[in-house]
């Protein structure tokens, strides 16, 4: 095994730690300017440009040094959401994610004779990962997951100290969970009722008691509710889209078992290859099946009923048969019952000396779910 490197200038992915399993070219990028990896194959491009929906993601939790962030994109082919092009990055610029882009680019235009045009991408709330986007990908329509949006108010919940209060106090649960739950009004009449719930009398009495509430209500603002937020409503949300891309749920449970696969935190880097030429493999796979006709994962029972119960929900409020008022109270029943509480049960059951801690000030306005302490993620998920 190549000896470990301490610095990117020392990363040489050569022979072997360069090819796939079967031996075809998995090493399709070094750039030395901003420090990154890119690995696919040939098919995976060509699979790549034949999707019309992508998701992009990162994770910190296993990034071998000296890289700090593994990025999926994820094509959804067939039924599937198959990681394509997996990166390695030293850093999360925007000059870096244009970088990886503009590569990707290039190689679907040398592969198949087109141009790279993905008509929806979504990713979390990275300003550097939207931003490249934007600009390398101008005419695609990027959104945010809904679910790194229910995180981001999490993470804010946990900042102001307001998460033991939403334990023990059924009016403030009930309060945020409201708020997370705004995303699936329409979107024309969403800041008015923001506006109603947070003038609300309900709402005052919970400010006298809990003055911090008041910080989360210009987060809530400034960050994701007015016009010139920081991520505006039409980018996170959902109630006109599909079912498809309402979350990036299917590269969060990548990112899951990819964790669990590694079973540790940072390991080295030649181990984290072997893993990946392990996933390329199991991609190949899911392509064979996908073509041959074999039938797709399916999602589990209780996503699928969630699901199956908000489209129920947005039919009866279409048809006027729930006021908006009552369609919003049973969305925020939807929500997964106590999504907060069952993300701190699952880190105390993997690791009993978990406590749930504050994120850090305001760098939480950068909203990719990743600038914060990595304890701090919850890991149940949203849909």
């Amino acid at each position: 095994m190549p000896p470990i490197p301490n610095n990117f200038q020392q990363v040489a992915v050569e022979g072997q730690w360069a090819e796939t399993w079967d031996g075809g070219l998995f090493l399709s990028k070094r750039n030395a300017l901003h420090e990154f990896l890119v690995f696919t194959t040939e098919d995976n491009i060509r699979k790549l440009a034949q999707c019309r929906q992508i998701f992009m993601d990162g994770t910190f939790k296993t990034c071998p040094a000296p890289f700090v962030q593994f990025v999926t994109i994820h094509g959804f082919y067939m039924e599937r959401a198959l990681p394509f092009v997996m990166v390695l990055m030293t850093g999360k610029t925007e000059e870096m994610y244009k970088a990886v882009l503009r590569h990707i680019k290039r190689r679907v235009q040398h592969v198949t004779g087109q141009r790279w045009m993905p008509n929806k991408v979504t990713t979390d709330f990275e300003m550097a990962m939207m931003e490249a986007l934007r600009t390398e990908l101008p005419t695609v329509r990027s959104s945010g997951c809904y679910f790194h949006f229910c995180q981001s108010l999490w993470r804010k919940v946990q900042e102001l100290g307001l998460s033991a209060p939403y334990r023990t106090n059924r009016r403030i649960k009930k309060w945020i969970r409201k708020a997370m739950a705004v995303g699936y009004l329409p979107l024309a009449v969403m800041r008015h009722n923001f506006r109603l719930m947070i003038t609300s009398r309900l709402t005052r009495q919970l400010l006298r008691a809990y003055p911090q509430l008041g910080d989360f209500i210009q987060y809530m603002e400034r960050t994701y509710v007015r016009d010139n937020a920081i991520f505006p409503p039409a980018v996170w949300n959902v109630f006109a889209r599909g079912s498809d891309n309402r979350t990036n749920n299917r590269v969060e449970a990548f990112h899951r078992r990819w964790n669990a696969l590694m079973q540790r935190r940072h390991p080295s880097l030649w181990v984290f290859i072997r893993r990946l030429k392990d996933e390329q493999r199991r991609t190949e796979g899911q392509c064979v099946m996908a073509e041959r006709g074999d039938p797709a994962p399916r999602q589990r029972r209780k996503w699928r009923h969630l699901e199956a119960r908000l489209q129920r929900l947005r039919r009866e409020y279409r048809r006027g048969d729930r006021t908006l008022d009552e369609y919003w109270l049973a969305v925020q029943h939807s929500i997964q019952v106590s999504i907060v509480p069952e993300s701190y049960q699952y880190q105390r059951r993997v690791n009993p000396a978990y406590s749930a801690p504050s994120t850090r000030p305001e760098r939480a306005l950068a909203m990719s779910g990743k600038d914060v302490p990595r304890s701090t993620n919850p890991t149940a998920s949203y849909l």
